[in-house]
């Protein structure tokens, strides 16, 4: 589960990915509380990554309208 500090972040599906691990290891309780700490940190890196991909993902999404303009995406109009 750990990884090396210096690691590059991974792309959203591994951090998905190793936050389920994550949460999977910290709910086994198997955990010692250095570990658990170290896991909650290393998970709070990767839930940011993870908000931060789905932001700029969000910011992507474009449709095109019928008059063949690009508008943002707004899922409350459907």
């Amino acid at each position: 589960m750990q990884k090396n500090k210096h690691q590059s972040f991974p792309n959203y599906e591994e951090a998905i990915a190793e936050l389920e691990s994550i949460v999977r290891q910290m709910e086994s309780e198997h955990l010692t509380l250095a570990q658990s700490l170290s896991a909650y940190q290393r998970g709070s890196e990767l839930l940011m990554l993870c908000q931060k991909s789905l932001t700029e993902a969000e910011q992507q999404i474009r449709i095109v309208s019928e008059e063949n303009k690009l508008i943002s995406f707004n899922p409350d109009k459907e």
